[in-house]
């Protein structure tokens, strides 16, 4: 057989920062750092400079690079830098010092350097004018959009900008990975006036991340979904055994999301079984296990906490159990009209036989245990020929099942068949 073919990666790794105003110094500090497990120790005199230098360390030693740089800059960053307290000596724009930082860098490793891509913020170098303020953040994000191709992955120094528009970037960020481009790395520069020594690079992208496990949550409390919550822990754990409690209950979510989706309740008593038991097991071990791993910490405060208002949508009872009304509920707050039909017309017999609504007598159940399967259909065939028979009889519903739950539930099943 002849070898395999390396098959390559079709995006780009692009770097996308903010430039800071010219620094009037020449002093070159530290920064710590660790990221990936790895640890350097990187320098820097502009803002931008260690941030820059980190990660074409860190794409280094994956022997990767990055292909471009998309330094958003602003006319004062563009401008020459003028020192007043120097008698008005000029020096390079803070542009062009980041260029011959970068140039020089990347020389001195061996290295390619990265194309570097100027994008204007405030100001419209091609036409001569400022760029009118409310223009600033949509032309910002369609400039950066136009650079990234589907597939490309990102990496975000988020040490500099206007604090708006550090807002603004996490936006485009999210946008940008509904169009199929990676977020790989997001750091932030820790520069500390009172001690230098405490100067470090801070990995931020685990507490970016954390959207994926909000958006995992309310997908499940919404829609019965657990693709992304699963797939956010997925990428988490990996091979790693910790938090079983919170693993089980993920994988008792993925078959209610599947029952749900596909509309199939047989198996609901033994899910809606095991997602209570899991759910209390997780509130269980929430003051047991330890939370002050730096690492997870606020991830298990989140997570651990969200499982209220899990069980908050869910109409939990006292008792914590879903039932067959919490989950109908639920099932009408999110609009899952197949599902709560679904739901009402195979389950809710049982319901109403189990909590005495109607009686059941001996010979009837002998009858339907012949040609029943399961007791579901035993109390659906008894209940909907009773209700079949009081109502070719001319008797009322309500005077049937007198019950304030039953008369709910007979109300909104009216609504959703006159909504079809």
């Amino acid at each position: 057989m002849g070898e395999l073919k390396r098959i390559e990666k079709k995006g780009k790794n692009k770097l996308i920062l903010f430039l800071s105003k010219y620094k009037f110094t020449k002093n070159e500090y530290k920064y710590s750092s660790k990221y990936d497990g790895t640890k350097n120790e990187i320098r820097g005199i502009q803002t931008p400079d260690a941030p820059t230098k980190y990660f074409i360390n860190y794409l280094t030693e994956k022997n990767e690079k990055i292909d471009s740089i998309l330094c958003i800059t602003s006319k004062k960053t563009n401008d020459k830098s003028i020192n007043n307290n120097e008698q008005g000596k000029i020096y390079d724009s803070a542009f062009e010092d980041y260029k011959k930082m970068l140039n020089r860098f990347c020389y001195e490793k061996g290295i390619q350097t990265p194309n570097l891509v100027r994008l204007n913020f405030d100001y419209d170098f091609k036409n001569n004018k400022p760029i009118i303020e409310s223009d600033v953040s949509g032309k910002l994000c369609e400039n950066i959009v136009k650079k990234l191709s589907k597939d490309d992955t990102i990496y975000i120094d988020y040490t500099s900008g206007i604090r708006d528009t550090s807002l603004l970037i996490i936006l485009i960020i999210r946008y940008l990975e509904y169009t199929g481009i990676r977020c790989g790395g997001m750091i932030y520069s820790y520069y500390d006036n009172d001690d230098k020594s405490k100067n470090k690079i801070i990995d931020i992208k685990s507490t970016y991340d954390l959207f994926e496990l909000l958006n995992g949550v309310n997908e499940f409390t919404s829609f019965g979904k657990s693709k992304t919550l699963s797939n956010y822990y997925n990428n988490i754990w990996k091979d790693k055994e910790e938090h079983k409690e919170i693993k089980d209950l993920i994988n008792v979510m993925d078959k209610f999301s599947d029952m749900m989706s596909l509309c199939i309740v047989d198996d609901i008593d033994q899910i809606m079984e095991e997602l209570n038991e899991k759910i209390l097991k997780v509130k269980s071990v929430k003051d047991k296990k330890d939370l002050n791993n730096s690492e997870n910490k606020l991830m298990n405060y989140m997570f651990f906490n969200l499982i209220y208002e899990i069980k908050k949508k869910f109409y939990l009872d006292k008792d914590n159990k879903i039932t067959y009304i919490s989950l109908i509920k639920w099932c009408l707050d999110n609009d899952l009209i197949q599902q709560a039909l679904t739901l009402y017309v195979e389950k809710m017999p049982e319901y109403y036989a189990t909590c005495k609504f109607y009686n059941i007598d001996e010979y009837s159940l002998k009858k339907t245990l012949q040609v029943s399967s399961t007791k579901s259909n035993e109390y659906t065939t008894i209940f909907y020929t009773k209700l079949f028979i009081s109502s070719v009889n001319s008797i009322s519903l309500i005077s049937v099942f007198s019950s304030k739950i039953s008369l709910f539930f007979s109300f909104k099943t009216s609504y959703l068949l006159s909504s079809l």
